[in-house]
């Protein structure tokens, strides 16, 4: 729900790239295109949908130790 929060936000103020960097590899994997599964999330897909709309997106995978 962040990623598709932060896109969201980003195409209210126009921006037309953003980076967002996360720590949940399958959804930054499942929204790059890189990896899906039949069942796909709403959430990922409405997300999907909204980078679709910005000119250049950079979606990383960020690794957290706890």
């Amino acid at each position: 729900m962040g990623f598709r929060f932060a896109l969201t936000e980003a195409l209210n103020r126009n921006l037309t790239w953003i980076e967002v960097e996360g720590d949940a590899k399958h959804v930054v994997q499942d929204i790059k295109g890189e990896k899906t599964f039949a069942d796909c999330d709403s959430i990922i897909l409405d997300c999907i949908k909204l980078a679709s709309q910005l000119l250049l997106l950079l979606l990383c995978f960020s690794h957290v130790k706890a």
